[in-house]
């Protein structure tokens, strides 16, 4: 409900309504519930508007006030029932459909947020709140032109609605639009400086742009708040890994890894990292996690047949870029390193077949070392 809480806090406070003077009694206990809300005793409040009800039956103001006051104890049921009291008492009042098409999205009714927000298109009363929920439901079943029409209405009628740029900035994250996305983003944070998941999907499709330093930035700023954030640690991490700044990134890795255990992309990266500053075993202990985890993979086991290498088990490294040629039989780079490990071993005749084979596709490396050690080239 946070994203129309102040709305409803504003129609709270400024409902003006046009209908016939209630008896005092009933004033008198409306604003009681006024100053119980005010105080957020939301349950004695209840009582004081389901008093002034009692004392007037028709009284708008105190079934809208008494939804609001449900809303705060999250009685999304009760709420719905004072709305469309009111909404027969006053059917007029556009509000009350937006509220009630929020009420619908929070309770995931998705059909009734469109059918509200239908009839109050055909009433003309459709306000902003009614667009943002309907643009929602859209935009959960990636129907991202009507969603982002959507979003539109709700900016033309409330400029200043950080949830609807948010969202529209979604949708063109969502249709390669990085960009626009980030222009929606920032204007979302304008608005609203503490509202970190507009800033973490600005970081996101900073990312994709490879503009590293701008994601840092907002992910430095929103980890400073979302400490809990798994998904941060491992965006950061793959910012400080394209950075080349290895050691941060692996950081981050041992971060994320405390929320995603043995998460076969970040273990996958962290090997990268290990392998780029020269820690050759603890890569090796990642690589296997991920190949067991996921079935061997010819280029995964490229990378474990090389930190083998590094680590001088050319034994262990022959097995690995054998297993990746007989997943793919064509595979030049393990032939290549395939021919180095023989080589190492003395094993001249298989090493020069390996490097003549990867030269003949077009390994230029191979070439040399064929000049190296290889009497036929």
């Amino acid at each position: 409900m946070k994203h129309f809480a102040m709305y409803c806090f504003l129609l709270y406070t400024s409902l003006l309504i046009g209908q016939n003077q209630p008896p005092d009694e009933a004033i008198e206990r409306l604003n009681s519930g006024i100053d119980f809300f005010a105080a957020a005793q939301f349950t004695e409040a209840i009582k004081a508007y389901t008093s002034a009800i009692a004392s007037d039956p028709d009284y708008f103001k105190a079934y809208y006030y008494r939804s609001q006051a449900h809303l705060q104890v999250k009685d999304h049921t009760n709420a719905l029932r004072d709305l469309e009291k009111a909404q027969q008492l006053d059917p007029g009042r556009g509000e009350l459909y937006g509220l009630m098409a929020s009420i619908y999205f929070e309770e995931e009714q998705f059909q009734s947020v469109m059918e509200i927000v239908r009839v109050a298109e055909d009433l003309k009363l459709a306000d902003q709140n009614a667009y943002l929920h309907r643009g929602l439901v859209f935009l959960g079943r990636e129907q991202y032109g009507p969603a982002k029409e959507d979003f539109d209405k709700a900016i033309q009628l409330q400029p200043g609605m950080s949830e609807a740029y948010y969202n529209r900035g979604i949708v063109a994250a969502k249709t390669d639009q990085p960009e626009t996305a980030i222009n929606d983003f920032s204007v979302a944070l304008q608005l609203k400086p503490q509202y970190e998941k507009a800033r973490f999907a600005r970081a996101t499709e900073y990312f994709k742009l490879g503009n590293y330093d701008d994601s840092l930035d907002d992910l430095h700023f929103y980890l400073a708040t979302q400490t809990e954030d798994g998904y941060g640690y491992k965006l950061r991490g793959h910012t400080f890994y394209a950075l080349k700044k290895y050691p941060q990134a692996i950081a981050d890795y041992n971060l994320a890894l405390n929320y995603f255990p043995l998460d076969p992309e970040i273990l996958h990266q962290r090997a990268g990292a290990f392998m780029s500053i020269q820690k050759y075993q603890k890569a090796l202990g990642d690589l296997t996690i991920v190949i067991e985890q996921n079935g061997a993979d010819p280029e995964l086991l490229l990378e474990r047949g090389y930190c083998h290498a590094k680590n001088k088990d050319h034994e262990s490294a022959i097995d690995d870029y054998t297993n990746a040629i007989h997943l793919r039989r064509d595979f030049n780079n393990a032939y290549f390193y395939r021919g180095q490990s023989y080589l190492v071993m003395k094993n001249y005749q298989l090493g020069c077949d390996d490097l003549l084979f990867a030269r003949k596709k077009g390994h230029q490396k191979a070439a040399k070392i064929m000049k190296e050690h290889c009497k036929r080239n």
